[in-house]
C-alpha cells in the first residue's frame, strides 16, 4: 500500500461522517455510559437513552475536530507502520535475508 492509498483509507476511516465510524466508537462508550451513571442514579430507560445520544454525539464532534485540526496544521496522520500488509513468515524472511546480506 502506497502512502497516498493509505492517506486516503486513513482518511475514510477516521474524518468521515459514516455511519459505521459513529456506531463504531459510540457501541463501546454506550456501555460504560451506562454502567458509570447507573450506578451513582439507577438503571432508567431516561438512562439508557441519554447514554446513546450523548455517545453519538460526541462521536460526531470528535470526527469534526478532527477534520478541523487536521486542516488547520495542528494534527498530522500517522505515518504508515512499516510491515502493516506482511504476513509473520514475510518479515522473518526479510529478516533472515538481511542478516545474510551483512
Amino acid at each position: 500500500m502506497d502512502e497516498t492509498e493509505y492517506v486516503k483509507q486513513f482518511k475514510k476511516k477516521y474524518h468521515t461522517y459514516s455511519v459505521s465510524n459513529i456506531l463504531r466508537e459510540a457501541a463501546i462508550m454506550i456501555p460504560v455510559l451506562v454502567f458509570s451513571v447507573g450506578v451513582t442514579s439507577g438503571f432508567s430507560w431516561k438512562l439508557i437513552v441519554f447514554a446513546i445520544l450523548s455517545s453519538l454525539l460526541f462521536r460526531i464532534f470528535q470526527i469534526t475536530l478532527q477534520r478541523y485540526l487536521y486542516k488547520r496544521g495542528y494534527s498530522k496522520i500517522p505515518p504508515q507502520s512499516k510491515y502493516s500488509n506482511k504476513s509473520y513468515k514475510q518479515i522473518q524472511e526479510e529478516k533472515a535475508s538481511k542478516s545474510k546480506d551483512v
